[in-house]
This record gives structure tokens, C-alpha cells and sequence, in this order.
């Protein structure tokens, strides 16, 4: 379980996240709905251990959770330079010796062997998602996972997002379009202006 209470977050006088409380348990996709400035990033940023929260805590099975815990995908993920895909991951794989980089990639269907440059957008998320399982942590934070993905990739990418949900992984997702996350999450928390407004289980879309 991974558990956020109280948490505030401001950028000077601007006050972004007001009171965030949530209790994310392994094995569901848990969806962060809200529209843009709502503060959705700002959240995977404070999770994330990117942003240091003002008030509040975080904790991953009672324990303040470290950077071995969280793998997080932010909106427009970054890559290196003049490097491979399969170089990339070899980079992760760092990590976890145990990752079968080609296995893996019958799944996901990457020329692992040119420049990432040359890959678009959806086969960049579906890299950037490939490292993140490589990584294995248990806590997998996906920001507005899919924007700018046509129809093939998105549906692919919710599939995936369930296959992970299923090894217990705490898995949290940020959107602003409701039909995707109705689609693909267990539970909805509604957030509007740095606030969850409300929270919906699937039984009830």
C-alpha cells in the first residue's frame, strides 16, 4: 500500500496541492483524472521524490519509500542522445541482470537496434514503459501516459497497464480524457484544483 496524507505543495504563493490524501493499494490501476493545471504532475512530482512536499507524508508499506521503490514516467519522457533503444535498456538492465530484453520485446515490438531518435511517439512511451518493467519496483507512476498515442498504441498501452497492475505493482495513471480512464483504471480520483473531489470505483463508471 502506498499512502499519501495531508500533502501541500506550493510554488511560492501559489498554492497547487491543498490537503492530498489517497491510499493506493498493489494489483489495481488507480487513475488521477483532472483537467490541465489541476495539479496531477505536480503529484507524480512530490511522489516521485522530484519536489520536497511543504506538509504531509508518503509511505510505501509504512516506510518513507526511497528511490529503489518508485519508477515514474513523466509526460514526454527523456532519452540520451545518439543511442539505441537496446542501449538504453542495457543502461536499466544495470539494475536487474535478470531482464530478457528480447523476450520482453516480443511484446512490445521495438527496432531496439536504431537510433531513438527515429522511433515516434508511441514507440518512445512504449520504451520508456519497457525500462520501467525492466526496473521492476514495486510503485510504477505513468503520467498523462497517453497523450499524443493513436488508437493501436493506446490500446496496447492499457493492456500492458493491466498486465502490470496484476503483479502487484502499485500503478497510478494521470489523464484528462475520462473515457480513457474509465476504460483502464479500478478506481478514479477526481482532482480539481490541487484537491481529490471525489473517488470512483469501477463497479460505479
Amino acid at each position: 500500500m502506498l499512502t499519501l496524507k495531508h500533502i501541500t505543495f506550493s510554488y511560492g504563493q501559489q498554492s497547487v496541492l491543498r490537503d492530498i490524501t489517497l491510499s493506493l493499494e498493489p494489483g489495481l490501476v488507480h487513475g488521477l483524472l483532472g483537467p490541465n493545471g489541476a495539479g496531477k504532475t505536480t503529484i507524480f512530482e512530490v511522489i516521485g521524490c522530484n519536489l520536497q512536499k511543504q506538509k504531509g507524508s508518503i509511505r510505501y508499506k509504512g516506510s518513507k519509500p526511497s528511490a529503489k521503490t518508485i519508477a515514474y514516467q513523466p509526460t514526454d519522457p527523456y532519452f540520451y542522445t545518439l543511442i539505441t533503444g537496446r542501449e538504453y535498456l542495457r543502461l536499466h538492465q544495470f539494475q536487474n541482470p535478470d531482464f530478457r530484453i528480447d523476450e520482453w520485446n516480443k511484446i512490445f515490438e521495438l527496432p531496439l537496434d536504431d537510433l531513438i531518435e527515429s522511433y515516434s511517439s508511441g514507440m518512445k512511451k512504449r520504451l520508456s514503459i519497457m525500462a520501467m518493467i525492466c526496473l521492476d519496483r514495486p510503485v510504477m507512476l505513468f503520467d498523462e501516459p497517453f497523450n499524443n498515442l493513436d488508437l493501436e498504441a493506446n490500446q496496447f498501452l492499457m493492456r500492458l497497464l493491466r498486465m502490470i497492475a496484476k503483479k502487484e505493482k502499485v500503478v497510478l495513471i494521470s489523464s484528462h480524457f475520462l473515457e480513457v480512464m474509465t476504460t483502464v483504471s479500478d478506481r478514479i480520483y477526481l482532482l480539481s484544483n490541487g484537491n481529490i473531489t471525489d473517488t470512483v470505483e469501477r463497479a460505479n463508471f
